[in-house]
């Protein structure tokens, strides 16, 4: 899709919640407090982040395989829901 026609979403998380974000997704981030009395009744938040390795390259010799593999369910899912409708690529 093209990237005029991306659209984002909003998530509200409350205090013990957790969201995951894939390797390589696009996001930000708006930390709200709330008021907390034991800091002088101004508003705190905690936001902590993780990172850690994602999948290892695969080995040259796996790509043609993988190409065919992820045509093959590109072709599949297609043929599955139909083609697009004009303007819809």
């Amino acid at each position: 899709p093209s990237v005029h026609d991306a659209r984002g979403q909003q998530v509200r998380l409350l205090a013990g919640d957790a969201l995951f974000i894939p390797e390589g997704w696009w996001h930000h981030v708006h930390t709200m407090g709330v008021e907390d009395a034991s800091a002088g009744g101004r508003e705190v938040a905690l936001a902590v982040n993780i990172w850690w390795p994602g999948h290892r390259p695969e080995p040259e010799t796996s790509k043609p395989y993988l190409v065919r593999r992820l045509l093959g369910e590109i072709l599949a899912t297609r043929s599955v829901i139909g083609p697009p409708e004009p303007g819809e690529w």
